[in-house]
């Protein structure tokens, strides 16, 4: 039986909504894809060159995007190690005793980190439509700025939203608007006089 049969046959023993696919790294390794994002990686330890891991299946949690942004690199790999002469089935099962509790429990932190973050990012994007829409026509930049005006323009900018709702703006104004932009930027000081 090939690797990615036997793979396959792991991922029906870890039940409704699991697949096989074709890894990319060696000859033996895939990918399985699970229920609520869930995603492993098996390699098998033949193809290594460390002899130790020689007659077992490693299988490591991985992390699709967008939950992949969110991983640091003190956090907790979650892996294990069987061995690869074992039924498909039982191999499922030390997969899912062994692994996917606490793998799942690291998910579940990057799946509310994700959707924090979407919040975040949309208050930006609003921030973003409600400047385009005041100062068309505007030209994007990248996912978090806009730009305006021309360098023959009497003011021209680009502005920058930064994920906490401020910005950073560059301005370029002709002579004749310096001193008024310097007045107003001057009223938004604390403790500055108009």
């Amino acid at each position: 039986m090939d690797f990615l049969e036997i793979t396959r046959r792991i991922a029906a023993g870890l039940g409704p909504g699991w697949r096989a696919e074709p890894g990319y790294m060696t000859q033996r390794h895939s990918q399985l894809f699970g229920p609520g994002d869930q995603s492993l990686m098996i390699t098998h330890g033949d193809d290594s060159h460390r002899r130790t891991d020689h007659g077992r299946l490693r299988v490591v949690g991985t992390y699709q995007p967008p939950f992949s942004a969110f991983r640091c690199s003190g956090d907790t790999d979650h892996h294990i190690t069987v061995a690869a002469h074992r039924p498909p089935a039982d191999i499922a099962a030390a997969i899912e005793r062994r692994l996917l509790p606490g793998y799942r429990q690291t998910l579940d932190g990057y799946r509310r980190s994700a959707r924090a973050d979407a919040v975040v990012l949309a208050r930006r994007d609003a921030i973003l439509e409600e400047l385009a829409a005041m100062l068309a026509p505007v030209h994007r930049l990248r996912e978090d700025g806009i730009e305006f005006g021309h360098h023959c323009d009497p003011v021209s900018a680009s502005i920058r939203v930064l994920r906490s709702g401020d910005a950073e703006i560059a301005v370029r104004v002709d002579r004749d608007h310096v001193l008024d932009l310097a007045r107003h930027l001057a009223t938004l000081r604390p403790g500055t006089a108009a």
